[in-house]
C-alpha cells in the first residue's frame, strides 16, 4: 500500500512510500481510505510547529472518511463494508479526556490516515 510518511520534519522530507498492508489483529479494523482533510494541526505536526514533540517516521493526517475492509477477532460492532470516519483521538469517546486520551492522537504520534489503508480500534 501507498503512504505519506514524515522521515523527520519538514515538508521536504514527506514522501510517499510503499509499505505492507497491515491486518487487523484482535480488536482492530482494516479502513480502504476514501477521503482525507488536511487541517491546521497537521501542516504544524509536518513543519515542527506543533507544541508535542513527534517521534519519525510518521505518518501524518488525523482527519479519515472510509471503508471497513476486514475485521479481527472480537470486532462486533462494525462488519465489512461500513462506512466509518476516524476520531482525532481514539480513546476518548465521551465526557472530559484523561490524560492519556489527551496524548494518543491520530497524526502524531498515533500513526495518521495519509494512507491507502489504515487500522482503527
Amino acid at each position: 500500500m501507498k503512504s505519506w510518511q514524515l522521515k523527520k520534519s519538514g515538508n521536504e522530507n514527506l514522501h510517499l512510500i510503499e509499505s505492507p498492508t497491515p491486518q487487523p489483529q484482535a480488536g482492530q479494523v482494516l479502513v480502504r481510505t476514501k477521503a482525507v482533510s488536511l487541517n491546521y494541526r497537521d501542516k504544524l505536526v509536518i513543519e515542527d510547529k506543533y507544541p508535542v514533540p513527534m517521534l519519525y517516521p510518521l505518518v501524518p493526517g488525523s482527519d479519515l472518511a472510509g471503508e471497513v475492509v476486514a475485521v479481527g477477532s472480537g470486532v462486533s460492532r462494525l462488519k465489512v463494508g461500513d462506512q466509518v470516519i476516524s476520531l482525532f483521538r481514539p480513546k476518548w469517546l465521551r465526557g472530559v479526556p484523561s490524560p492519556e486520551a489527551m496524548r494518543e492522537n491520530l497524526g502524531g504520534p498515533l500513526p495518521g490516515v495519509l494512507a491507502e489503508y489504515c487500522l482503527a480500534v
